[in-house]
């Protein structure tokens, strides 16, 4: 019997190449959200979070990170 793993970080699509790499026979399956909400949702993180680790937040640089990430995402996901 196979066993499954069920990945739900949103950042795991950024690291597929290594995923695959390690295990070849992974079956990855996306699921969706609305990217409008998942950016927003992961803005209103990093604005939370940010102030522990600096004391430097410019939101439009947060908005502009994840907005490149997720583009990188969504392109290593349709590779």
């Amino acid at each position: 019997m196979r066993g499954c793993w069920t990945l739900k970080n949103p950042w795991h699509p950024l690291f597929l190449n290594d995923l695959t790499a390690v295990y070849p026979d992974a079956q990855p399956v996306m699921t969706h959200r609305d990217p409008a909400e998942v950016v927003g949702s992961a803005c209103s993180l990093l604005r939370h979070v940010r102030p522990m680790y600096s004391d430097s937040m410019d939101l439009g640089e947060i908005r502009q990170t994840l907005l490149e990430a997720s583009d990188l995402m969504i392109a290593r996901q349709q590779a």
